[in-house]
């Protein structure tokens, strides 16, 4: 599955009670079963998108994403702005506005930290450029140590 996203806007819905809890926008490959050893999804591309997550979900959610590129957007929610889960590889996130400062009692499980990007552990990436806001330990967490394939550098923060 590929994927080109341009000028494109995501939010939760809400229903009765006003909570429904989801990510703006979700890319999971481990729900799709490709051929072995094949990602489900590859080569997802956006650009000036707006997303926007709900109670503890994030603007835009990652997992098991060969080649994803993430360009002039805005992210927000009650969680992370962006979060790449564990199995992307191959991304790039640039120019980007992530994240919102999020108010107790909304803060995510177990903790009081909420990021404008998250990295999960991953391999090969490109993190620059962004304009990066949370809570707590606040923009940018990394849960990578440095190595010759990642380069992590010129966000504000």
């Amino acid at each position: 599955l590929t994927m080109k996203l341009t000028n494109a806007w995501a939010s939760t819905a809400t229903n009765n009670s006003g909570q429904n809890p989801t990510n703006g926008f979700t890319f999971d490959g481990s729900m799709a079963h490709p051929p072995p050893n094949l990602p489900a999804i590859q080569d997802v591309t956006m650009t000036n998108c707006v997303g926007k997550g709900f109670l503890q979900h994030c603007g835009v959610y990652a997992k098991k994403v060969n080649a994803i590129s993430i360009n002039n957007s805005t992210f927000g929610g009650c969680y992370n702005g962006i979060q790449i889960a564990p199995g992307c590889t191959d991304f790039i996130l640039t120019g980007n506005k992530c994240g919102n400062y999020v108010p107790p009692p909304l803060t995510p499980t177990g903790g009081t930290q909420a990021y404008g990007i998250l990295i999960e552990p991953n391999d090969w990436f490109i993190v620059t450029g962004n304009m990066l806001r949370g809570n707590g330990l606040g923009g940018l967490l990394n849960m990578n140590t440095p190595f010759p394939t990642r380069i992590v550098t010129q966000n504000l923060q």
